[in-house]
């Protein structure tokens, strides 16, 4: 089916035995390294801006806005971002029509992976036509298909231009075009960066948004936590400034938390498969050459071996404990070997300057019921490939106006 569908060349799925792969991980590593990220800070702060005038907005509504009002705000961040850093496209309203595309892209292709097809099981039927009966799944690959073309080439012709007019941002694709003229580049060039591009939207925009909503979960939860990574910007940044992303590295509690984010609510509950190269012995399990493993992240994230008491959130497990052996949840939170999310590093900052700049503004606090009592958030899971919270209530309370101001109108 992702034949069918068109992606047959994407990162995620293409074998790592193909060529191709070596290509997609050289221009990853050489676009995502972590020094390379440093490229994109101003666009993570740019973007970070606007969530935080978003949920200004929020703070003077009843409860937030409702129930995950503020997811809406996280998804045109970490699209808006993405957008920006890859192909300097700047996202200026609600209504922006790749964002738009992209949602729908995400919507065809989830009812494409969250089923099984027959055509997996029997290829033949690949051929059979769209108007056969019980061939829904030609309808559904065509739509995607057709979607993502869509997504691919839109953003890709923006940067083009941008490019040969001398314009816009330093961004991922400009990098990427810029290293052979449009004359020299083949068709298969020309579809490896577009392949590149688009699957970093993808693969980074739903994991960021699932991690972020963890956060504020646990933050409305645990309130002596955010005291304390308060007290932490307080004394590292100050309080005349927002937080930038040269500051996270300064900001060891910070870390810590994000740690324990990832570990207590990880945004993929399993990692994408993988297939043995060669015969195995795992505890005594021989796994034979070509058998497909899927690892399961949150069973390794919840081993009391590693972490005692899995079920606590409790950052104080990951803070100045660098030296003392304790398993470091990135490690596993964004998959294994070569397989690895390429984009890693740029999710991390990402998170990492909106949950310090979040906390340097606003107080998370429980949600008040019209008779003015405390209402405790729900505390649930969807099982999508990408896990998130379920939608909850919470306020965003300015922690001062001086605080307000930094970030301008709202």
């Amino acid at each position: 089916l992702s034949e069918l569908a068109g992606r047959k060349w994407s990162p995620t799925l293409i074998n790592a035995s193909n060529p191709r792969f070596r290509t997609y991980r050289r221009l990853f590593h050489a676009g995502l390294a972590p020094r390379a990220t440093r490229t994109y800070f101003s666009s993570i702060e740019t973007e970070s801006e606007q969530l935080l005038r978003g949920l200004a907005r929020l703070s003077k509504e009843e409860n937030g806005g409702g129930k995950g009002a503020f997811v809406k705000l996280l998804r045109r961040n970490a699209g808006a971002v993405i957008l920006r850093a890859t192909y300097g496209w700047e996202v200026k309203s609600d209504d922006d029509e790749l964002v738009k595309a992209i949602e729908k892209a995400f919507e065809l292709g989830s009812v494409l992976v969250g089923k099984p097809w027959m055509v997996d099981i029997i290829p033949a039927l690949r051929f059979v036509p769209e108007w056969a009966p019980f061939a829904s799944f030609q309808t559904r690959a065509r739509q995607f298909r057709e979607q993502t073309l869509k997504v691919g080439t839109i953003p890709l012709a923006f940067t083009k231009e941008q490019v040969a007019a001398g314009t816009g941002i330093e961004c991922f694709a400009s990098k990427l075009l810029s290293e052979e003229s449009a004359e020299d580049r083949n068709a298969e060039q020309e579809s490896i960066i577009k392949e590149v591009c688009s699957s970093l939207y993808s693969g980074g925009a739903d994991t960021t948004v699932s991690g972020l909503t963890s956060f504020i979960l646990l933050m409305t939860l645990h309130p002596e936590v955010q005291t304390r990574i308060q007290s932490e910007l307080d004394a590292v940044v100050g309080t005349d400034r927002l937080p930038l992303c040269t500051d996270t590295a300064n900001l060891p509690y910070l870390q810590a938390v994000f740690k324990e984010v990832l570990r207590w609510a990880p945004p993929a509950r399993i990692c994408v498969p993988h297939v043995l190269k060669e015969d195995d012995i795992y505890e005594g399990y021989r796994i034979p050459k070509g058998t497909t493993v899927i690892a399961n992240i949150h069973a390794i994230m919840r081993d009391s071996s590693d972490f005692p008491e899995p079920e606590l959130f409790n950052p104080e497990r990951f803070f100045g404990k660098e030296d003392e052996g304790v398993p470091d949840p990135r490690k596993f939170a964004f998959g294994f070997g070569r397989r690895i999310c390429p984009g890693a590093h740029f999710a991390e900052q990402s998170m990492l300057l909106n949950m310090a700049r979040i906390m340097s503004v606003f107080r998370i606090e429980k949600a008040r019921g019209v008779d003015g009592s405390i209402v405790e958030p729900s505390v649930e899971w969807t099982t999508n490939i990408v896990s998130h919270a379920k939608p909850f209530e919470c306020r965003f309370v300015p922690r001062s106006e001086e605080a307000l101001a930094l970030i301008g109108d709202a």
